[in-house]
């Protein structure tokens, strides 16, 4: 191979890699919006008493005797969970 020829080859690899983060950053642009828009649906789900009321909810309204129990137990652990984040927080 010539010197001309790895030259041109480096700068034809220069080149790929050059559009190839130009797609990234392409794809990247078009995700970012939902991605952050799921995140703050997250985070409020996550800060909020709501995801305990609805598992409260099902426990009442579900006819199975053992689906009741464990979501009355899954959202006593959701409280505690809560308590004590807030009280590692806080440490």
């Amino acid at each position: 191979m010539k010197r001309e020829d790895r030259q041109l080859r480096k700068e034809l690899l220069l080149m790929k890699g050059d559009a190839l983060r130009l797609k990234l950053a392409l794809e990247l642009q078009q995700w970012r919006g939902p991605l952050a828009m799921l995140g703050e649906g997250a985070e409020l789900w996550r800060g909020s008493s709501r995801f305990k009321t609805l598992l409260g909810l099902a426990a009442i309204l579900i006819p199975h005797a053992r689906t009741r129990a464990l979501l009355k137990s899954l959202a006593k652990g959701a409280l505690v969970v809560g308590a004590l984040r807030r009280l590692w927080s806080r440490l």
